[in-house]
């Protein structure tokens, strides 16, 4: 009796198991589906965009999608993404690399992958690109540097042509050291804030000839370049390679509440800009550009 029911144990079993293997299979299937049909969409859209067919990438998706851009933009509406990208295109935009798309978490609807992109402004950088997916199609799109250094570079240089030197100084270390470039040096937040009022005293313009583009950049830190054109009240007028140094530091974050009414200081890494220096200098005379000075490194 006892061989009986187990061989009759056994045989449940033996069913049980295959019903499961069977229903995990199926929904296998179903998922892996669902997949593709994602991974399709996702490399259709991103080609019509590439093609400068905006009607068609426009049909994958939906009418409140967003994009966040590389430069801390939010661009919301599909009409208003699709516009936007078709300037970004005609300006030249071009993706140099593009890596295969992965699932972001387990269940989700969110893709990511790494790119090389060559944007208008002429430099190319390394980015992470994420897309959600809605009912298959596009809902969101979010563009972040792969380093988190060519971010820090980006806020910094966008602060100071809006003239907001509080944003700026976010960007830098306490114990920053800047060499101006007529060989002028401070250390120091307060001696760079006093040094960012005078400049607007005796400068009539100052402007980013070109972005800050990677010399070196990786996880700890990175160094960037940007041709930096410069007039002063007194007419001289100056053209130089203007150099950030970023390293990541430790740094104080937003305090957390804890039990009983408290708040836990928090602290975490974050790539700060810890020296400015000019490497070289021509100043405008007599019509033409000269070499007026050479503070190039050794």
């Amino acid at each position: 009796p006892m061989r009986k029911f187990s061989s009759a144990g056994e045989g449940l079993m033996r069913k049980a198991s295959f019903s499961d293997i069977s229903s995990a299979k199926s929904q296998y299937k179903a998922l892996w589906t669902v997949r593709s049909k994602d991974y399709a969409t996702l490399d259709d859209f991103f080609r019509c965009l590439n093609d400068g067919k905006s009607a068609d990438a426009g049909a994958l998706m939906t009418d409140l999608a967003t994009w966040d851009t590389l430069y801390f933009q939010r661009i919301q509406g599909r009409a208003a993404i699709l516009e936007w990208r078709e300037r970004e295109r005609q300006s030249g935009r071009r993706n140099k690399f593009e890596g295969e798309w992965s699932l972001k978490s387990e269940g989700s609807t969110t893709y990511t992958r790494e790119m090389k992109v060559a944007f208008p402004s002429g430099a190319t950088h390394r980015v992470v690109q994420t897309v959600t997916l809605d009912n298959g199609r596009i809902s969101h799109v979010e563009v972040k540097p792969k380093f988190p250094a060519l971010g820090t570079a980006l806020k910094f240089a966008m602060a100071r042509t809006a003239d907001d030197d509080e944003e700026a100084l976010e960007q830098v270390s306490d114990d920053v050291e800047w060499t101006a470039w007529d060989g002028f040096r401070v250390s120091g937040k307060e001696g760079l804030r006093k040094l960012f009022r005078d400049q607007k005293v005796r400068e009539s313009k100052r402007a980013g000839e070109s972005e800050f583009k990677a010399v070196t950049v990786n996880e700890q830190g990175a160094v960037f370049e940007r041709l930096l054109y410069i007039e002063r009240i007194d007419g001289i007028r100056v053209r130089s390679t203007q150099r950030l140094y970023i390293q990541n530091q430790l740094h104080a974050m937003d305090a957390v509440d804890i039990a009983g009414g408290l708040q836990r200081k928090c602290y975490g890494i974050v790539p700060m800009i810890v020296a400015v220096r000019v490497l070289a200098t021509e100043e405008m005379i007599d019509g033409e550009w000269t070499g007026s000075c050479d503070n190039r490194e050794e």
